[in-house]
C-alpha cells in the first residue's frame, strides 16, 4: 500500500482501473484500492509553492487570502489545495506535480502493464490500440488549460440539471499546471453510501447515470475517468471533478453506439447487428458467432432489459466479469479505438453503482433519453 500510495502517474492509474474488478479480490486489497481514490504522498510544499509561483507569477501566500500547505487531496498527476481568493471566495487549488508528463511518457516506454491488463480483461483485446488510446489521455490530462475548457463545456451542458454540480472555474488563476475552481464540501462516496438512505442513493446513482451518457449519447462527449474520488455528494447534489480525461465519439461512431444500447434494451438481433458491425467490433466475420455475441450482450444489457426495476449489485459485477471472460468471440472481436475509453468508463460507473446498491427504471431512463 505504501509504494502505491507513493508512486505517481500510470501505475496509479493502473491500480485506479483495477480497482473496478476488486469485487474478486480480499477485503485488505480492496481497501488499498479505495485508499488510491483521494489519497497519496504529498509532494514538498515548497516544491508546490514554486510551481505556482512560475505559472502565476507569486508564492501562493502573495496569490492568495488564504493557503493551505497541506493538501486535502492527492492523486496521480496533481494535488489539491484549499485556498480562499482576494474576493472572499473558498477555492480549489490543483498543483500538478513538477516533472509528471515526462515520468508518464517514460513509464509508457517502458513498461507493458496496460497491455497485461488488457489481455486479463479482454483475453484478446488489442493491447497496443487500448495502450496508445490510454496513453494520449493521460499526457491530455497533463494539461490543465484543457481540462478547465473541458470542465467549462461540461458545466454548460448541465447547467440546468436539477442534482449535477460542475465546480466554477477561475481562469484568472488557471494555467498549464495550476488549475482553481470553486470549493465544495460533501461525502465521499464511501461515506455517502455508508450513511445515506436507499432512497437517497438511488437518486445519486440516477444522478452520475445522467452525468455520463446523457452527454456521451446526446452531444457526442463523455467524462471518462469515472473512479470514485471525482465525485463529492453534498445534499440531494453531487459535484463531478476533475476533466482532464474526455473523449470525444465521432458522430458517425455515436449512431452506432445508440443503435447498440437500442438492440441491446429491445433485444433487436437486427439492429444489433448492425450496429457492431458499424462499430468494427467483430474482426473475424466467419467464425464470428452471433448468437453467442448477442447473448452475451444480454448480461452486459440486464439493466436496460423489461425486467424493471433493475439493482446494481456485485453479483451482477460477477455476472459481468464472467461473461467478459467466457465469451466465446474473443477471438474474433476487436477492441476499436473509440471504445477503450467507453469501456474504462463503464465499468467504473458499474463499480460506483454498485457500491450504492442503486435501484432505478434505466431501461426507461436509457430509452427515454435516446427518444426510442
Amino acid at each position: 500500500m505504501k509504494s502505491l500510495n507513493e508512486a505517481k502517474g500510470l501505475p496509479v492509474k493502473v491500480a485506479q482501473m483495477m480497482g473496478y474488478f476488486d469485487f474478486n479480490m480480499p477485503y485488505a486489497v480492496r481497501e488499498v484500492f479505495a485508499s488510491l481514490r483521494n489519497q497519496g504522498i504529498p509532494m514538498n510544499p515548497l516544491t508546490i509553492a514554486q510551481v505556482i509561483k512560475e505559472d502565476l507569477g507569486a508564492p501562493p501566500s502573495q496569490v492568495f487570502a488564504h493557503w493551505e500547505a497541506t493538501p486535502f487531496a492527492a492523486a496521480s498527476i496533481g494535488q489539491v489545495h484549499r485556498a480562499r481568493l482576494k474576493s472572499g471566495e473558498q477555492a480549489a487549488v490543483k498543483v500538478q506535480y513538477p516533472g509528471i508528463q515526462e515520468t508518464i511518457e517514460f513509464d509508457m516506454g517502458s513498461i507493458s502493464i496496460l497491455g497485461k491488463l488488457s489481455n486479463l480483461v479482454l483475453r484478446g483485446g488489442d493491447g497496443a490500440a487500448i495502450i496508445s488510446e490510454i496513453k494520449e489521455h493521460l499526457l491530455q490530462e497533463c494539461d490543465y488549460e484543457r481540462e478547465a475548457s473541458n470542465q467549462e463545456f461540461f458545466s454548460g451542458l448541465f447547467q440546468d440539471h436539477p442534482a449535477i454540480v460542475i465546480p466554477k472555474i477561475h481562469r484568472k488563476y488557471s494555467t498549464k499546471r495550476v488549475i482553481v475552481s470553486a470549493f465544495h464540501e460533501g461525502l465521499s462516496l464511501e461515506s455517502f453510501a455508508g450513511s445515506a438512505s436507499q432512497e437517497e442513493k438511488n437518486r445519486a446513482a440516477e444522478a452520475l447515470w445522467d452525468f455520463f451518457n446523457v452527454s456521451k449519447f446526446k452531444h457526442g462527449f463523455f467524462h471518462c475517468d469515472p473512479h470514485a474520488g471525482n465525485f463529492i455528494f453534498s445534499g440531494k447534489k453531487v459535484v463531478c471533478l476533475d476533466f482532464g480525461c474526455v473523449k470525444k465519439v465521432p458522430k458517425e461512431y455515436r449512431k452506432h453506439m445508440i443503435g447498440q444500447a437500442i438492440g441491446i434494451a429491445n433485444q433487436n438481433r437486427k439492429v444489433l447487428r448492425e450496429a457492431i458491425e458499424g462499430m468494427g467490433i467483430i474482426d473475424r466475420p466467419r467464425e464470428f458467432n452471433f448468437e453467442s455475441h448477442f447473448h452475451f450482450l444480454n448480461i452486459v444489457g440486464a439493466p436496460f432489459q423489461p425486467q424493471q426495476p433493475f439493482r446494481y449489485s456485485d453479483d451482477y459485477r460477477r455476472a459481468l466479469w464472467h461473461a467478459i471472460q467466457t465469451n466465446p468471440n474473443q477471438k474474433y472481436t476487436k477492441l476499436p479505438k473509440e471504445e477503450v475509453m467507453a469501456l474504462r468508463c463503464h465499468l467504473g460507473e458499474l463499480s460506483n453503482y454498485a457500491l450504492l446498491n442503486a435501484e432505478s427504471n434505466w431501461r426507461e431512463r436509457l430509452l427515454s433519453l435516446l427518444g426510442a
